[in-house]
């Protein structure tokens, strides 16, 4: 197993290098990227190549109160596109959301960086929340976390905290919860963001 040093050298050196992708989706509430992960070549590895998709959904459900006006926040999340998922099955990649196995972690993960950054300077979101949906995902949002005021200008990321739910207020969302993730609006402090209401319920 990678030293955690090794990791982040790993990870730093390989957001340099994001494979080809193109959007497939785009509107003033959604925002959709697709890229192809080539067949990986070792032995175990699955051999057809995949398809993954990197998603933006705004929650216009969901408000918070900054500079006089309602934010709405953006879902963001990336797995393996429907039928790439359905070619591989459960044999070769155990979650339509894990990226160990590809063979090429490191480099799908550059690639949803470079994604990200085209959607923010396109759309200009106040507020991104994201989940670790699988644990292969955990160090390298750990570690993205607190680069995204180099990775992404003029924002910055937060892990959540179980600390962080405001007590009471039943309205919040289910993403402000611990070990979830938020990148924002340097402007936009985190108290603030943490009172974000969910008129779905």
């Amino acid at each position: 197993m990678l030293s955690f040093r090794k990791y982040c050298l790993s990870l730093d050196e390989s957001l340099d290098t994001p494979y080809p992708w193109t959007t497939s989706h785009v509107n003033s509430d959604n925002y959709r990227a697709m890229f192809t992960v080539p067949a990986a070549s070792k032995v175990g590895q699955p051999q057809t190549p995949l398809l993954y998709q990197v998603d933006f959904a705004k929650h216009t459900e969901q408000r918070i109160w900054w500079s006089g006006e309602d934010v709405h926040p953006w879902e963001f999340t990336f797995e393996l596109a429907p039928r790439s998922y359905a070619q591989v099955g459960s044999v070769s990649i155990k979650s339509a959301y894990g990226i160990t196995q590809t063979g090429h972690a490191f480099t799908v993960f550059a690639t949803v960086i470079d994604v990200m950054k085209a959607f923010v300077a396109r759309q200009h979101p106040s507020v991104i929340y994201f989940s670790a949906h699988e644990n292969s995902r955990v160090r390298l949002y750990d570690r993205f976390i607190t680069q995204v005021g180099t990775s992404v200008p003029g924002y910055v990321g937060h892990k959540l905290t179980a600390a962080m739910r405001p007590r009471g207020l039943t309205s919040a969302p289910d993403w402000i919860a611990a070990d979830n993730y938020v990148i924002a609006k340097k402007a936009i402090p985190l108290k603030t963001i943490l009172t974000a209401v969910d008129s779905g319920d």
